[in-house]
């Protein structure tokens, strides 16, 4: 039986950029590349979530993100902490709803409840770098 976990954000008021959020958690830890590849969600993705990992230059990436904001298309791409297997899916919903998808390799304390605290201690300073204003954050599990 599968786990499904999130953390979703809404911010209090619109998100500069989603490269922007991208780039400080970069700063922060986080890494676009497993294993050389980027898994992203790509241009002309109309809410079909038809995820695609490829070597793709962090240059060209950036170009296809902000095309995508252009077209107030969803912007998605896995992250991965530091020198570890563990990630998740971030996706920005809207200017100012982003969502946490805690799926892989999800970090567990114990019967599969997920480490809530460990993904905060990590995604909250990468937040902080781009000076915005939390609403509200809710964290869900599902078993």
């Amino acid at each position: 039986m599968s786990v499904s976990a999130s953390i979703d954000i809404t911010l209090a008021k619109k998100l500069p950029s989603s490269i922007k959020l991208i780039s400080s958690l970069i700063a922060k830890g986080w890494r676009i590349t497993n294993r050389g590849r980027v898994h992203f969600l790509p241009l002309g993705d109309k809410d079909d979530y038809d995820w695609k990992e490829q070597e793709i230059p962090e240059a060209q990436l950036y170009d296809m993100i902000r095309q995508k904001e252009s077209c107030k298309e969803k912007v998605g791409i896995s992250i991965y902490w530091m020198n570890t297997d563990t990630g998740m899916d971030v996706l920005f919903l809207s200017e100012r709803s982003i969502a946490f998808s805690l799926t892989i390799n999800r970090r567990v304390l114990f019967d599969r409840i997920t480490d809530v605290n460990w993904y905060l201690e990590r995604i909250l300073p990468g937040l902080m770098g781009v000076d915005i204003v939390l609403e509200g954050f809710e964290f869900v599990q599902w078993f």
